[in-house]
């Protein structure tokens, strides 16, 4: 009975050492700045945007940013990781 209840014991020591490493983790990774060179900025020409764009909507998932810009030939969604401040993928959505 010693053997079994130190192993409870440990297991639920081992599952709370592991909630409390994540968020220690998760805590230290969101204030976490942008490497050095990289830009803290983007502009709707750097993006290769029409003129006349304008930022209809955003969206953030993890390290991923998704930007929703209007023009007058539709929409462009652009995928950003934000930890490289670099575009990694882009949709065109036109008019009919």
């Amino acid at each position: 009975m010693l053997i079994s209840g130190a192993t409870l014991a440990l297991g639920i020591l081992a599952v709370f050492a592991a909630i409390l490493y994540r968020i220690v983790a998760e805590d230290a990774s969101a204030g976490r700045a942008p490497p050095v060179g990289v830009a803290a900025s983007l502009s709707a020409a750097a993006l290769g945007l029409p003129a006349g764009a304008a930022l209809v909507s955003t969206a953030v998932d993890g390290n991923r940013l998704v930007l929703t810009y209007s023009h007058p030939g539709g929409h462009t969604l652009l995928f950003i990781d934000v930890t490289r401040m670099a575009v990694t993928g882009r949709l065109e959505l036109a008019d009919k």
